[in-house]
């Protein structure tokens, strides 16, 4: 190692660089994405578990070259003993484009050509949405009924909105 490569300056280089392969690597899983995308056009749902089926296949692989002999990359315990810590061992700017790019689909957005920023303006675009004022009220009714009332069927939550709906429209 060079005099060049520490320091100030070599820490520098090694963020330019860094930041380099953070933008090839989310244009590469982007890719990924959108093939799911295009290959489920009109089913968010199978697109994205097209992609999280994906993803966790390259997970294992990349656990199994990088972590394979550490006994600390899997769990001992639990329901989950003998499973990869994925959350402890992935790079964080994966982990994080990976649900960038899972919550576009969800919402149904083809991610072609979007970086994380603009994919995730899509996305909150896309459920801004302006609600009336009896759609906030039925909202709030639902989160009454579960929370403070202990409701969490369904369908006696809609009952009770719509009760009440019903004597606030006479």
């Amino acid at each position: 190692m060079s005099d060049d490569d520490k320091g100030v300056y070599g820490s520098i280089s090694k963020y330019a660089v860094s930041k380099v392969a953070d933008k090839e690597a989310y244009s590469d899983l982007r890719d990924v994405a959108a093939s799911c995308a295009l290959n489920f056009p009109f089913d968010a749902n199978d697109a994205t578990l097209a992609f999280n089926s994906e993803c966790r296949e390259g997970e294992n692989e990349f656990m199994e070259v990088n972590y394979g002999g550490d006994p600390k990359a899997k769990h001992q315990t639990g329901k989950r003993a003998g499973e990869w810590k994925f959350r402890t061992f992935l790079p964080n700017s994966y982990s994080s484009s990976k649900t960038e790019l899972v919550k576009g689909l969800q919402a149904g957005i083809d991610p072609t050509g979007l970086g994380k920023s603009a994919l995730n303006k899509a996305r909150t675009a896309q459920t801004k949405v302006e609600r009336t004022v009896e759609e906030r009220f039925e909202d709030y009714l639902g989160k009454l009924a579960r929370h403070i009332i202990g409701i969490d069927d369904d369908g006696l939550r809609q009952h009770y909105r719509e009760t009440a709906l019903r004597r606030l429209s006479t």
